[in-house]
């Protein structure tokens, strides 16, 4: 399984660092964007992005390409289930439960290198 290498899930419900720094405060809001997520992939682009922005910055560069690899791992994922893409449970019998979106994301988001 490809989890975040900077976090992982710990008792209570709590979000560890892998570096054993602690968690994340709990009274901290988290959003967690799954690698079935269409949407997800243009948002943690755009993030990318944005962290780009800030080239004199090293936090901004290792928290792009921290989300650079991330998001090749979720593309890849993506291109490899694409019965559990979408919206939705994909492992629920009823297809009402679920639902894909039609974006043509074809040559928009490939697997692309760490600067």
């Amino acid at each position: 399984m490809s989890h975040c290498p900077k976090f992982k899930f710990g008792e209570n419900d709590t979000i560890d660092r892998w570096d054993g720094t602690g968690p994340i405060p709990a009274d901290e809001p988290v959003f967690l964007i799954r690698g079935k997520d269409q949407v997800g992939l243009l948002a943690v682009k755009r993030y990318i992005e944005i962290m780009r922005q800030f080239p004199d910055s090293e936090l901004a560069k290792e928290h792009a390409d921290s989300s650079q690899k991330q998001l090749n791992v979720m593309i890849a994922w993506q291109q490899a289930n694409p019965d559990k893409v979408g919206m939705g449970c994909h492992s629920c019998p009823d297809p009402n439960c679920r639902e894909k979106l039609d974006l043509d994301l074809h040559g928009l988001l490939e697997p692309v290198g760490v600067f």
